[in-house]
């Protein structure tokens, strides 16, 4: 009887585990917005803010910096080439 309990369990996990994977990402990045223009805050910083979160501080900090100089490019740049080397190693 624990047996049909434990998996009962897990499938109900599983099917919840899916459904935050596909719609948790997506409420993520709306609240996100939203928050952004309650502030005012720019939406390349926020995008900035988003994708560099799994960065090392050192490319978070270039990428502050180069937002404050209005260097959008550059900031995009430092993340482009960050995904790119963490994909090779």
């Amino acid at each position: 009887m624990t047996e049909l309990h434990d998996i009962t369990f897990n499938i109900a996990a599983f099917i919840s585990g899916l459904f935050i994977l596909e719609f948790g990402p997506d409420k993520c990045i709306d609240n996100t917005a939203l928050i952004a223009a309650r502030l005012n805050v720019s939406p390349t910083l926020i995008t900035i803010a988003l994708l560099t979160s799994g960065m090392e501080w050192e490319e978070l900090i270039v990428a502050i910096a180069a937002i404050s100089q209005h260097q959008s490019s550059l900031a995009n740049g430092s993340i482009v080439r960050s995904s790119h080397l963490s994909r090779i190693s």
